[in-house]
């Protein structure tokens, strides 16, 4: 499983993945020095950590949710996913083919959550004297990697329904106007969240964390289902 895994992360590896990496990562540390170097000294310490957290955190939601979304989709698209024609012949199972592409793309991801996180601590730690460590923003962080995470399997599964790289468009809409209507209440609202697992601002999910887990294993298992049937384009 192990060379698996390497064998799928050499084929991710490529110029134009390279590229959109280090424009996220770019894009990330830029958006945390901006936030910090905007606090206001006259203000509490305790609001200014919450401001420089969030402030950031919403530009670094939208990116690792594009990233991810555009990672899963991009890979599974049929120019670069024809190297398992070879794992096959070689008598390698689709499902074990699937399991470890997706383990693969799980590490791509954590690596950018862990990286996000950490250079909001060091710019934190560097810039902003009074910068304490909160565990909910830690917590926030890892509900992002599970948000993208999801995000990122729905990109799969269109991609691998419809073979168009334009697909992943949907996913980040999807993100977009969970976003927008949750600025309002009602039961509209409460029947959304249950299809689209929302990250409250009070650092919470709103129909708890077990929802969203359920929500991602069910993606996974259509994914597998899907990819096992699918034809293989040469």
């Amino acid at each position: 499983m192990k060379n698996l895994i390497k064998c799928h992360l050499n084929y991710l590896i490529s110029k134009t993945t390279i590229i959109v990496s280090l424009i996220a990562g770019l894009i990330i540390v830029i958006i945390s020095i901006s936030s910090v170097l905007m606090l206001d000294k006259n203000v509490k310490y305790s609001e200014n950590n919450y401001l420089y957290f969030y402030n950031g955190f919403l530009i670094t939601k939208i990116i690792i949710v594009i990233f991810s979304v555009f990672i899963f989709g991009y890979s599974f698209s049929s120019k670069s996913d024809q190297y398992i024609i070879i794992l096959v012949a070689a008598g390698i199972t689709r499902t074990r083919i699937i399991t470890t592409k997706i383990l693969a793309l799980s590490m791509v991801m954590f690596i950018l959550c862990y990286f996000s996180y950490f250079q909001y601590l060091l710019i934190g730690l560097v810039f902003f004297k009074e910068f304490i460590f909160m565990m909910d923003y830690l917590i926030a962080y890892i509900a992002l990697y599970m948000i993208a995470y999801f995000f990122g399997l729905v990109s799969m599964l269109l991609i691998q329904i419809f073979d168009n790289i334009y697909t992943i468009i949907i996913p980040f809409a999807l993100m977009n106007l969970s976003e927008i209507l949750n600025e309002y209440k009602g039961s509209i609202i409460k029947v959304i969240n249950l299809i689209i697992p929302y990250y409250t601002k009070d650092f919470t999910f709103e129909f708890g964390w077990m929802h969203a887990l359920i929500w991602i294993i069910i993606q996974v298992l259509m994914n597998a289902y899907y990819y096992d049937k699918k034809d293989i384009k040469c």
